[in-house]
């Protein structure tokens, strides 16, 4: 074919049976197939220069954004056996209906009128603490007529005294007066006698000698009343002294009674504390033997099947699924990709069951994807070696950001989490160099981090 050959065989094959030749030979072929050589060298060069956004894959699954309205397992609160079912499983409940009752198997609470016994104890307790009650107000009211007879009988007692020492200060002034007569008369007996030398006898010597006698007398009549009156002071301040410290006595006796009567009314105050107590603990107990749902739900999974089988404490019982909740994406991101991610950046989510066409370098292209924004992003690891991040859905944007509404707690999801915007050569001069995507600069902000972010918080969907 090439011509070099002596041994030539052209004219031995006819070209007009080879469609090949005809297509060689005809120029007008080569210049078309050369024009869309060109064209798509073109478009691809084209295509290089085109922006490409980059992002961040995550796999994870559906779930609830409030921690109370999640799936969650109830469990039994006390060791005992079933014995009623009151429920089908995917059965829809409310808050407070019954789902399951649990007998008791501890011997101690086997008497259906446990309550009522523990209701006379305690009953029979208030009585004692009301008797106990009017024992101390009958001690205090003991103790009050006590203290005031001591001081009615001190206040007689005082007067009297009062009326002694008076007596005592009259027989002292008395005594005073006489003893003064006294030296007088004695000064006029020695004076008379100093004139009356031979004790001649005379009416002024007798009348001296008898005035000297009788003062004699009369003082020394002072003297013992005087005396006397003292002792009877000093008598009757012993007799206030002893009915003082009878009065103590029968005050101290009084008043330890009352602390007596006192201390059995803490007694009993305590006993009825602790008896009311075991009363109320009872009744809980009570009342935890039938279980009930903690909110509106749906039953999804029994754990423990038939009746007569025995639970122990803290058990887990049924499954429910809460009838309200606000939907999210729990996404797990590779750790050399978690730190690219930061709180409200915008996220591209296909869920399980919904049709998609996902072009990830131009999500404005992508058919059958959701918005959404992260609003939560785990500090430690998970135990698939992964990072969680929460994803809720972007009310900024009023297309995608409406999830579907059929879809279902536990559902598998997709995630792209958009990052910068680059041309097409250099995510692919980065993905054949194995480089991580560009970090996220506030300065360089793509339009589906940056714009409408700030959009969200002119409308004030977002803090600012």
């Amino acid at each position: 074919m090439l011509g070099i050959s002596r041994n030539r065989i052209d004219r031995l094959i006819k070209e007009e049976d080879f469609k090949s030749f005809d297509v060689v030979s005809n120029p007008y072929r080569i210049r078309t197939f050369a024009y869309w050589l060109v064209l798509m060298l073109a478009a691809f060069v084209v295509i290089l220069f085109m922006p490409w956004t980059q992002s961040v894959t995550a796999d994870g699954d559906v779930t609830s954004l409030r921690p109370g309205e999640r799936h969650q397992t109830i469990h039994s609160t006390l060791p005992g056996r079933i014995e009623a079912w009151h429920v089908i499983e995917g059965q829809r409940v409310s808050k407070g209906d019954t789902i399951v009752k649990i007998g008791e198997i501890r011997s101690e609470y086997f008497n259906p009128k446990l309550l009522e016994r523990l209701q006379e104890q305690i009953d029979a307790k208030k009585g004692a603490f009301e008797a106990h009650i009017k024992k101390k107000e009958a001690i205090e009211k003991q103790v009050l007529a006590v203290i005031r007879a001591r001081e009615l009988r001190i206040h007689q007692l005082n007067t009297q005294l009062a009326q002694f020492e008076a007596r005592v200060k009259k027989d002292s002034a008395n005594f005073s007066r006489f003893e003064v007569k006294l030296t007088k008369a004695e000064k006029e007996h020695e004076a008379a006698a100093d004139k009356y030398p031979d004790g001649i006898s005379s009416q002024e010597w007798n009348m001296i000698n008898n005035r000297l006698n009788e003062m004699e007398a009369r003082f020394l009549m002072a003297e013992s009343q005087y005396i006397i009156s003292q002792n009877e002071f000093a008598n009757f301040t012993i007799q206030i002294t002893s009915a003082e410290s009878e009065f103590a006595n029968k005050i101290s006796s009084a008043e330890s009674d009352l602390e007596s009567a006192i201390s059995q009314l803490y007694n009993e105050e305590e006993q009825i504390a602790i008896l009311t107590n075991k009363y109320e603990n009872y009744a809980i107990r009570n009342s935890h033997q039938y279980i009930t749902a903690p909110q509106d739900g749906y039953i999804t999974k029994a754990q423990v099947s038939g009746v007569g089988e025995i639970v122990r404490e803290g058990q887990s019982i049924i499954s429910i699924m809460p009838k309200h909740h606000e939907l999210a994406a729990e996404l797990y991101v590779d750790p050399v990709d978690a730190p690219l991610i930061q709180l409200h950046h915008k996220v591209r989510l296909q869920f399980d069951g919904w049709p998609a066409i996902v072009a990830s370098g131009w999500p404005d292209l992508a058919y059958g994807v959701f918005s959404g924004e992260v609003v939560a992003i785990d500090n430690i690891i998970s135990d698939n070696g992964k990072y969680r991040v929460l994803v809720s859905p972007d009310h900024s944007d009023r297309i995608k950001g409406r999830w579907p509404n059929h879809l279902r707690l536990g559902s598998g999801v997709k995630g792209l989490a958009l990052l910068n915007r680059v041309p097409v050569y250099k995510e692919l001069w980065r993905r054949l160099n194995g480089f991580p995507p560009e970090w996220y600069d506030k300065n360089k902000r793509h339009p589906y981090v940056h714009d409408k972010i700030e959009d969200a918080k002119r409308k004030g969907l977002v803090p600012q």
